[in-house]
C-alpha cells in the first residue's frame, strides 16, 4: 500500500466529499441487515504501510591532514621564492660561509689502502730539524704490514752539533758530538703466540772537552767513540694462552775506543797502559718469565741470565757471568686483594776491582708484592722486589758518557729493595705517594780517581765503584688530564743515600730530584706545546765533602703543528738556564740550544 499526497489545490474539496461519505453509510448498512441474513463479523481492512519509501542525500566530510615541512635537515633552495610583482631571480644561491655556524663534522679520512686488503695500515714519521750551534736532528720511525699475520717495523735517530766553546782558557776544546741509534726488524702473530726479531746497533762520537793533564803544558781533547750492533729473539703468549710467558734471547757486542794515553804514557810500576785506550763487551743474555695459573691463582717464574767476555782476548763468558733467578705463587682473596709471595736468588762472578782475582756472590732474599683496592679509584701496595742490575758497557757509557776507558764492570745486587705507597683517582686527577728503603752489598756510583795508580789522568774522567750502601726515599706525584687538550704532571723524591763502609755520602747522588711536565692541545688538535722540567739539588763529587757541583735545572720547550695530516712543523728551546748548565764535573751543556724543522706522516 501506498500512500500518496495530493496536490495543495484538491485540499478545499477533500472537507465535504468526506462528510458525505460518512452520512450515508448508516443508510447502506441498514437496508443490507433487513433484506440478507446476518453473516460473519465483517474484517476491517489493513491499513497499516507495508512500504515505506524515504528519500534523500547522504554526504560524509572528513577533516583534511597536511604533514608541517621539516626545516634545516635539506639543503636551501637554489632560486629562492620571490613575489610575484617583482621580475624573476635567477642567479645561483650563494652564502657567505662565516654566516653559517662551524660543523662539527671534519673531513672523513679514507681508510689505507693496506686497510682493503685486510693488512694493519702503514704508518711513519720522520722528523728533520736544525738549530744553534748547527745541531742537527733527524727522527725515523715506521711500521710496514706484510700479511694479516708478519709485519716488519724500523727506526733511526740521529743527533748530532758542532758543539759550543766550554771553556774559553782552551779554544780547541769542543762539545761537538755524533750520535746513530738504529733497529730493523719483523714480527709475527698465529693464534695465541707472538714472535719477532730484531737486528739494533748505535754508534757514538764526542769528544772529552773536559779532559786536563796538569803533567802537559798542551792539552788534548781526544775523541771517544762508541759502537754496538746485536740482535735478538722474542716469543711471548697472549689472548687466551693456557700459560703466560715471554722468552728473549740477546746477543750483542759493544765497543768505546778513546786515545787518551800514548805509548809513552806508563804507570806507577813502569807498565805500558795503552790498551787503556779501548774496551771491548761481548755478552749473550736471556730473560724469560712464565705464570701458570692455577684457578685464581698461579705460579710465577723468572730468569735472568747474562755472560759476557771483555776486551779482545777474552772469549763468551770468561769474565762476566750472572744469574738472577725467581719464583713463587700469586693468590687473589675477593675482588680487591692480590697477594704475590716468593723467593730471589741472586749470584754473580766478575774479576775482582782491587785484587787480581776473582769476586763470586750468592744472595737470596724474599719477593713480596701486595695490592690492594679498598675503595673504588684507591690502590694501596706494599712489596719488595729485589734483584740484579747486570751494568752493561752500553749502560755504564750511557749514563756516564766520561768514564774511563776501561772501567769496573759486575753487576749491583738489591738485596732489599722494598717500597709502600699509594695511588688515588679522582676524576681527572691521579695522585701517587711512595716510600722505600734499598740496601745493596755492591751499590754502583762513580768518582773522580784520586790516584795515578787508577789513571795517570786524574781530572776529566770518572771511575766505577762498588760498595755496600742504604739509601732512604720518599716522594710523591700528582698528573691531571683534562678533555680540553691540557695535561699536566709533577714529581718529587726525597733522597737519603750513604755509604756504610767509609759511612759518607754516595757520589753524584742528589738528595733532592723532581720531574715536571705541562703539554696543551689546542687548535683542533692539530698544534701542541710541550714543557718539560729536570731538577736535581747540589751534589758532591767525590766522597769528599768539599767538592761538590751546583744545582742542575733544566728546562725544555718544544712546540709542534700539523699543517695538514701529512705534513707539519716543529720549534726546539732546550738547555734554558740560569746557571750553567753542569751534571757531570768540567763537562757543561750547549746553553739555550734553538732549533727548527720539519715533521712528515704517512
Amino acid at each position: 500500500m501506498r500512500i500518496a499526497l495530493l496536490p495543495k489545490r484538491h485540499s478545499a474539496l477533500l472537507g465535504p466529499c468526506l462528510l458525505l461519505v460518512l452520512c450515508l453509510l448508516p443508510a447502506t448498512t441498514a437496508r443490507g441487515q433487513e433484506n440478507s441474513d446476518p453473516g460473519p463479523d465483517p474484517v476491517l481492512p489493513d491499513i497499516a504501510p507495508r512500504e515505506i519509501e524515504i528519500r534523500g542525500q547522504l554526504e560524509v566530510s572528513f577533516p583534511s591532514l597536511r604533514r608541517q615541512p621539516l626545516i634545516g635537515f635539506n639543503p636551501p633552495p637554489r632560486i629562492p621564492l620571490i613575489p610575484s610583482d617583482r621580475r624573476p631571480y635567477v642567479a645561483p644561491y650563494k652564502q657567505d660561509s662565516a654566516d653559517l655556524p662551524p660543523s662539527p663534522l671534519g673531513r672523513p679520512v679514507p681508510p689505507p689502502v693496506n686497510t682493503a686488503r685486510g693488512l694493519e695500515p702503514q704508518r711513519g714519521e720522520v722528523e728533520i730539524s736544525a738549530g744553534r750551534y748547527l745541531s742537527r736532528t733527524v727522527i725515523g720511525r715506521t711500521g710496514v704490514p706484510l700479511s694479516a699475520t708478519e709485519s716488519a717495523f724500523g727506526s733511526l735517530v740521529y743527533r748530532g752539533s758542532n758543539g759550543a766553546e766550554p771553556d774559553p782558557t782552551y779554544p780547541e776544546a769542543s762539545s761537538s758530538y755524533d750520535s746513530f741509534v738504529g733497529e730493523v726488524g719483523l714480527q709475527t702473530r698465529r693464534g695465541w703466540i707472538a714472535a719477532g726479531g730484531s737486528l739494533h746497533g748505535f754508534r757514538d762520537e764526542y769528544q772529552l772537552y773536559g779532559l786536563r793533564d796538569l803533567d802537559r803544558e798542551e792539552q788534548t781533547f781526544p775523541l771517544r767513540t762508541g759502537r754496538h750492533l746485536g740482535a735478538d729473539a722474542w716469543l711471548r703468549t697472549r689472548g687466551e694462552a693456557p700459560v703466560m710467558a715471554d722468552v728473549r734471547l740477546t746477543y750483542g757486542s759493544t765497543r768505546y775506543r778513546a786515545d787518551v794515553f800514548t805509548p809513552e804514557d806508563r804507570l806507577p810500576d813502569g807498565a805500558t797502559i795503552e790498551d787503556l785506550n779501548e774496551r771491548r763487551e761481548r755478552r749473550l743474555t736471556l730473560d724469560a718469565d712464565l705464570a701458570v695459573p692455577l684457578g685464581r691463582q698461579q705460579l710465577w717464574t723468572t730468569v735472568d741470565a747474562s755472560t759476557a767476555g771483555l776486551d779482545e782476548p777474552g772469549l763468551l763468558g770468561s769474565t762476566l757471568a750472572s744469574l738472577d733467578l725467581g719464583a713463587g705463587a700469586r693468590f687473589r682473596a675477593g675482588r680487591g686483594f692480590d697477594v704475590r709471595l716468593g723467593a730471589q736468588g741472586m749470584a754473580f762472578s766478575a774479576p775482582h776491582p782491587e785484587e787480581d782475582a776473582r769476586l763470586r756472590k750468592t744472595y737470596l732474599s724474599p719477593a713480596v708484592h701486595i695490592r690492594t683496592y679498598p675503595v673504588p679509584g684507591l690502590l694501596l701496595y706494599a712489596q719488595n722486589t729485589p734483584g740484579l742490575s747486570l751494568n752493561t758497557l752500553e749502560d755504564l757509557f750511557g749514563h756516564n758518557p766520561y768514564l774511563v776507558t776501561e772501567p769496573d764492570q759486575q753487576p749491583t745486587a738489591r738485596l732489599i729493595d722494598a717500597e709502600a705507597g699509594l695511588n688515588l683517582f679522582i676524576g681527572p686527577v691521579q695522585i701517587n705517594g711512595q716510600a722505600g728503603f734499598i740496601r745493596s752489598p755492591n751499590w754502583l756510583y762513580f768518582e773522580e780517581p784520586v790516584s795515578a795508580a787508577e789513571a795517570p789522568v786524574t781530572y776529566g774522567l770518572t771511575v766505577t765503584r762498588y760498595g755496600e750502601a742504604d739509601i732512604l726515599h720518599a716522594g710523591g706525584g700528582l698528573s691531571l688530564v683534562l678533555a680540553a687538550g691540557l695535561q699536566a704532571s709533577v714529581s718529587s723524591s726525597f733522597r737519603h743515600g750513604r755509604l756504610t763502609g767509609p759511612d759518607t755520602h754516595i757520589p753524584y747522588f742528589s738528595p733532592i730530584v723532581g720531574d715536571f711536565m705541562l703539554a696543551y692541545v689546542f687548535a683542533q688538535r692539530r698544534a701542541r706545546l710541550q714543557m718539560t722540567a729536570t731538577y736535581e739539588r747540589a751534589r758532591y763529587w767525590t766522597t769528599d765533602t768539599s767538592r761538590r757541583i751546583g744545582d742542575f735545572f733544566d728546562l725544555d720547550v718544544i712546540g709542534t703543528y700539523d699543517f695538514t695530516d701529512r705534513f707539519g712543523a716543529i720549534l726546539r728551546v732546550e738547555n734554558i738556564s740560569a746557571d750553567r748548565l753542569e751534571y757531570w764535573d768540567r763537562y757543561p751543556r750547549d746553553p739555550l740550544v734553538v732549533g727548527a724543522g720539519i715533521r712528515l706522516f704517512w
